[in-house]
């Protein structure tokens, strides 16, 4: 279920997802029925076609084998662009019980390239990526971010395991169209 209402420069989207699946038990002798609740919220304020703010909540409720988990999500996004120069910037704080109760959020990323990053636990993700088209052929862009975790000290497992509570991502491109 979802809606939408739009008035000049505000965008208010609501959207509630219920669904049913089935998994095995503990001890794999039968199926248990594993309901998610989700609800989104948002708020959109384009200005003058230069600036755009967006925030928005996002909440979920697991239930399986009689446990239930929670999770909610709290983000604001902000975008300029002028002429030739686009930045964008997203923060995002997150609160979750565990890995059922884990919530997605889009990111803007260069050119051919989207983020779609889960999270889970408890922690914050921030990031700012700035494009700029240098000419008709030159365009560079550039993305950095940072996910960082209050309930932990090292991220990931085995090779790819980071012993620290924040882990940075660093996305440079740069396309010549010949």
């Amino acid at each position: 279920l979802s809606a939408r209402y739009q008035a000049r420069q505000w965008t208010l989207t609501g959207r509630y997802r219920w669904h049913i699946s089935q998994r095995d038990n503990d001890d794999k002798t039968m199926l248990m029925n594993r309901t998610e609740h989700q609800l989104r919220m948002g708020a959109q304020w384009d200005i003058n076609g230069q600036w755009s703010l967006r925030s928005q909540a996002d909440g979920v409720v697991c239930q399986y084998q009689g446990n239930n988990s929670r999770g909610i999500m709290v983000s604001g996004q902000g975008q300029w662009q002028c002429r030739w120069l686009k930045a964008h910037a997203n923060v995002g704080w997150f609160c979750t019980d565990d890995y059922d109760s884990r919530l997605y959020q889009y990111e803007s990323s260069v050119l051919y390239d989207f983020g779609f990053p889960m999270y889970y636990g408890r922690g914050m993700r921030y990031s700012v990526m700035v494009r700029a088209d240098l000419g008709q052929r030159l365009m560079a862009t550039a993305k950095i971010g940072t996910t960082h975790y209050f309930d932990r000290s090292s991220i990931g497992s085995g090779l790819q395991q980071v012993d620290r509570s924040s882990l940075t991502d660093l996305l440079l491109q740069i396309r010549y169209k010949l």
